[in-house]
């Protein structure tokens, strides 16, 4: 199964530090991602093969996601933009480095992709906020370190995982 890094360059500031990481205090709650700061417009990809199980819907600040089911893992890419630009709906498949969106821009004038990462073995919305400290479903994952990875299969784009692909 190929795997590719969700943006089309690399993340103008680190993701693993300060307000962009995953956990970083917000308020009353921790950040459920890890932020991949970039130009508004910046194109966003499929890191593998999956289908939409969310559709594109308002996210925050002006911005909205759309959910993939990439079999292993769902996938949560936040703060799209929300208007024009690719079109898919729940049922569509996607494939590895497919076009799914473009980066929004947040009422303060940032653009960033918002990178949640589920483990897939619960139901319901995302967004839990009953569910402290995150407010998410309990099936959150840090996607730190699958971050790193597919860094580094940008880097090396020859690299194919040695998972299987279910599809």
């Amino acid at each position: 199964m190929r795997l590719f890094f969700p943006l089309g360059i690399y993340p103008l500031l680190d993701w693993t530090k300060g307000p962009f990481q995953f956990g970083a205090v917000r308020g009353g709650r921790k950040h459920a991602a890890c932020d991949l700061v970039a130009p508004k417009d910046t194109e966003v990809y499929a890191i593998t093969n999956g289908i939409v199980v969310e559709d594109l819907r308002p996210f925050y600040n002006g911005t909205s996601s759309i959910v993939i089911n990439h079999y292993y893992c769902h996938v949560r890419y936040g703060e799209l933009r929300e208007k024009g630009g690719v079109k898919l709906k729940v049922g569509d498949k996607v494939t590895a480095g497919q076009l799914i969106g473009n980066l929004g821009v947040l009422h303060d004038k940032s653009s960033m992709l918002h990178f949640e990462l589920y483990q897939g073995n619960e139901v319901g919305p995302y967004t839990n906020r009953a569910n402290p400290p995150f407010m998410r479903r309990k099936d959150l994952l840090d996607p730190t370190q699958l971050l790193w990875s597919l860094v580094c299969v940008r880097a090396n784009p020859q690299f194919t995982a040695e998972i299987p692909d279910p599809t």
